[in-house]
């Protein structure tokens, strides 16, 4: 019998190192591991990254990559000093922080620092509720308090790590404290000492305590000062944020605040993509500065009142037509009615509009004519929401009449994918005789004050307008609750053969 030839054993990868493109398990390919990751909780992830060397890179980077809290990164700096031991992976379980580890080979102290700043480079994301941080539960306060007081540096075991290195390749940071406390007024400054300049977006909201009413309207005690985050903000080389949503209390037109406001927003006039702010206080003072960011396409702003938003949107058609996203609310803060027409006709110059979502302190009277110049001036709208700003002086406005949801209908039953609208008093009677289907429409938003009159007839004619998928949502959950299951109960009644 004649031997086959066998090829030749050529490696072409180190020892120990398996040859990624002749892989045949794909629970040993990274790429697929990931994606199966992607479903496991925090718990899972680090579990998996104890099964096999193969397993524990791309778990651990799913891990790290959207931090939840400060907690499992001050346990790192706290085991580092007190227990000499090889820490793999911190993560959080519903009960306590669990820290997965081996006693083998305990690694020297430059070996614990570097492999301390290998899981900071893989945070992507960190989300921190103040508010709800671990923090207390886990230990570390003295730990934080280091931190806050900017020296961390007592927690090494040698060398040193500077501040922007922490995350070095950070892309979004989410900061919110909706409760008084020592780490609310405190954390907003420490997360500041280690902001790298590959950051690309920032949530912060520092809204807490009650309400007050002044004059011009309401407003919040507002006890986060965020003044040094922005003077860091502002200090720091090669920082080109796209976007920032600022959910803060009422801003002044003079003093520190405005002054780094004004700085930071000069700074980057020329990145910023969206900007969201809560209250009115900031377009009034800072109006000047939001029209000069040039690359601006999506904005999210609070409004005084109608002469306000009217003026405002005018500058924003002079100096920003090519805005895309606009979501504008306009607080009810005067007693005397209010005229919108030309905060209408202002609005219909942002010809580039695809996203434009609404609330009014007064619905005015739409009719035919508006729904047909708003397709004309918006031929590329897909969302459209316009609604009644809550919480205001006067009563609930009647909804939009059947001629003007006619006319949506016809205009905007192909092109939207969510639509939100006022019906009042009477849901049923307002809705258009004859049903119009939205093909595209995956979100329906309906405001009222009151449970629809007959649920059966509402459901069965929405069943008619809605495509299988959208989704049906009204302002007062329990009210709609009984439409929105007769609406799934319609739907599984066509479906069923």
């Amino acid at each position: 019998m004649a031997k086959k030839n066998r090829p030749k054993y050529e490696p072409d990868y180190v020892y120990g190192e398996p040859d990624p493109s002749r892989e045949t398990n794909p629970l040993l390919i990274s790429e697929i591991l990931i994606q199966v990751l992607r479903f496991a909780s925090p718990e899972g992830r680090a579990l998996a990254a104890r099964v096999c060397r193969r397993w524990s890179k791309p778990a651990l980077e799913m891990l790290w990559c959207d931090l939840t809290d400060l907690a499992p990164v001050l346990i790192l700096f706290f085991r580092m000093k007190r227990v000499k031991v090889r820490i793999l992976c911190v993560f959080r379980s519903t009960d306590d922080f669990l820290i997965a580890f081996s006693s083998k080979n305990s690694l020297s102290p430059a070996e614990k620092l570097e492999r301390t700043k290998s899981y900071g480079a893989l945070v992507r994301t960190l989300r921190f509720d103040a508010s709800r941080s671990f923090i207390p539960q886990s230990g570390t306060v003295e730990v934080y308090r280091a931190l806050c007081a900017g020296k961390l540096d007592q927690y090494l075991p040698t060398g040193f790590l500077p501040s922007s290195e922490l995350f070095p390749n950070l892309h979004t940071l989410e900061w919110r404290a909706d409760e008084s406390g020592t780490l609310a007024e405190s954390t907003l400054r420490a997360v500041s000492y280690f902001l790298p300049p590959s950051l690309k977006h920032i949530y912060v909201s520092g809204i807490f305590g009650r309400p007050i009413f002044q004059e011009d309207g309401p407003g919040w005690f507002d006890t986060v000062d965020y003044v040094p985050f922005f003077r860091t903000l502002n200090a720091m080389e090669g920082l080109r944020l796209e976007s920032l949503h600022l959910r803060m209390g009422e801003h002044t037109e003079v003093g520190p605040q405005a002054d780094e406001l004004k700085i930071f927003l000069r700074q980057h006039r020329e990145t910023l993509v969206h900007f969201s702010t809560w209250t009115p206080g900031f377009a009034r003072h800072l109006q000047k500065e939001l029209w000069e960011l040039s690359r601006l396409r999506s904005l999210e702003v609070v409004l005084d009142h109608e002469p306000h938003a009217s003026g405002f949107i005018e500058g924003l058609a002079n100096e920003l037509p090519e805005m895309e996203v606009l979501t504008v609310k306009v607080d009810p803060s005067t007693r005397e009615p209010n005229r919108w027409e030309r905060f209408w006709a202002t609005l219909k110059r942002l010809r580039k509009l695809t996203k434009l979502h609404l609330e009014l302190s007064e619905i005015e009277e739409l009719g035919e004519g508006d729904a047909r110049s708003m397709r004309e001036a918006w031929p590329d709208l897909s969302c459209l929401y316009i609604l009644q700003k809550s919480g205001g002086w006067r009563n609930p406005y009647p909804g939009f009449s059947r001629d003007f949801l006619s006319a949506i209908a016809v205009h905007f039953s192909h092109s939207l994918t969510a639509l939100g609208l006022r019906l009042e008093p009477n849901i049923r009677s307002t809705l258009p005789v004859a049903p119009v289907r939205f093909e595209e429409l995956q979100l329906l938003h309906i405001q009222s004050s009151i449970a629809p009159d007959d649920p059966e007839d509402v459901a069965h004619y929405l069943a008619q307008i809605l495509p299988h998928g959208a989704i049906l949502e009204g302002d007062w959950h329990y009210q709609w609750k009984p439409v929105i299951h007769l609406l799934e109960r319609e739907r599984a009644k066509a479906n069923d053969p």
